[in-house]
């Protein structure tokens, strides 16, 4: 099945305009595994998908004649208005893309964590081929990374076993601490993804409520025939 809109030339990714995933997971064929820091077509894609979730044909705009009347300038405060509660919409979703943008101050974070051999190894095994090939890494990716790197990380459980004081119960606690520490990141990104979606509801119902009124008045505006 295909989505988004004929004609859409936003994204070279299959339905990178029109699926969630590219929000998510990174624009991509389907089936493919999880990007948490964007290349740049993906960060297109993303913000096309943006753009068709939250207001995918905003009110048009009018002329300065058209401004100028009485009508028109009912028309301009109605659609700043509806403007402003667009961008509460779009917030949760543009921050969640910034989130998957890499940054560069993350290079020395990651030379920083790959001085363990564990947190090395693990790195190599679930990078990002951006964060491979850049040394940067989005937000979230690092978030994620650090996370990870503990308790879904075998080559950490080794390595700590290891060199870590063999009394049993404080090895249980920290890797009980490094559990919850995984935990309470994948509750974050949830949090995350959930605020993209309560933004979507208040754009439709900003739509709704607000964008008959805007399109009549538009019609007024353009019976003016102010030029």
């Amino acid at each position: 099945m295909q989505l988004g809109y004929a004609g859409c030339k936003a994204s070279q990714l299959p339905d990178g305009d029109a699926d969630v995933d590219s929000v998510f997971i990174g624009a991509g064929m389907p089936g493919k595994s999880v990007d948490l820091t964007f290349t740049q077509q993906q960060q297109d894609a993303a913000r096309a998908y943006a753009r068709m979730s939250i207001d995918a044909q905003p009110p048009q705009s009018i002329n300065k004649a058209e401004a100028g009347t009485e009508a028109g300038k009912l028309y301009i405060a109605m659609q700043k208005a509806y403007q402003a509660n667009m961008s509460s919409a779009m917030k949760p979703i543009n921050d969640l893309i910034g989130s998957r943008q890499p940054f560069n101050g993350s290079a020395q974070l990651i030379q920083d964590l790959k001085q363990s051999d564990a947190a090395a190894q693990y790195f190599n095994a679930t990078a990002s081929s951006v964060a491979k090939s850049t040394g940067t890494m989005s937000l979230a990716e690092l978030e994620d990374f650090e996370a990870g790197r503990r308790w879904r990380n075998p080559y950490w459980q080794i390595e700590f076993g290891a060199i870590a004081d063999p009394t049993k119960l404080m090895r249980e606690l920290l890797f009980a601490t490094a559990f919850l520490a995984d935990q309470t990141h994948e509750h974050v990104e949830l949090q995350r993804q959930t605020n993209v979606l309560l933004g979507q509801l208040l754009a439709n119902n900003e739509r709704g409520a607000d964008r008959t009124a805007i399109e009549t008045q538009l019609q007024r505006v353009r019976a003016t025939n102010a030029r």
